[in-house]
């Protein structure tokens, strides 16, 4: 047996300053040395949490700078719809049927009832025109007026087509029901002026 672990090893002088260090190493250790480390990495786990937080913040701030960006492009597209493409209620049916009028003829087409509705535009001061054309001329003719019309500086919509053969001795001619849209201002904001056809 070791004379330190023997029982007549504990009587002797070096004994108790012994036991008294290694209680004090003990203490140090936990009170210490232990509580530290714990803290430490309580301290590293909070760090690491706060980085992953403040990381998620920053891909939400992003998210909302890029949804700002969209709405704000969104307002100046709208602006620039309301200024530059759609003009007052006053002043555009009138001038897209004189234009249509005019479009037809010079290609030879007869445009015999052209006619138009509006409605209001729920949420919006606009006004929706629906506008028909029922058109006689051959399919040549009635294919140009369609090609103008998509080329027309005028906001027009297609919304229908309806295509009838005509009689045998007419030649390769048709009828053609167009169902064009657009849109007028209510209000009298301020409009650019458009080249007219």
């Amino acid at each position: 047996m070791s004379p330190l672990v023997s029982p007549s090893g504990w009587r002797r002088s070096y004994a108790l300053p012994f036991l008294v260090l290694f209680a004090l190493n003990l203490i140090g250790f936990f009170g210490f040395t232990l509580w530290r480390s714990i803290q430490e990495r309580s301290m590293a786990a909070r760090g690491l949490h706060l980085r992953e937080v403040i990381s998620a913040k920053r891909e939400e701030i992003a998210a909302i700078r890029r949804q700002t960006d969209v709405v704000k492009a969104d307002v100046q597209q709208t602006g620039e719809f309301y200024t530059d493409v759609v003009h007052p209620c006053i002043e555009s049916r009138a001038d897209i049927l004189e234009r249509l009028g005019v479009l037809a003829a010079q290609l030879g087409v007869q445009a015999p009832r052209v006619g138009a509705s509006e409605e209001d535009v729920k949420g919006a001061p606009l006004k929706r025109m629906n506008i028909t054309m029922p058109l006689t001329g051959t399919y040549q003719q009635l294919g140009s007026i369609l090609q103008k019309v998509e080329q027309s500086p005028d906001f027009l919509i297609v919304d229908g087509l309806q295509i009838r053969e005509r009689r045998q001795d007419a030649g390769s001619s048709g009828d053609l029901d167009i169902k064009l849209a657009t849109y007028c201002r209510t209000d009298s904001g301020p409009s650019k002026s458009r080249k007219r056809s």
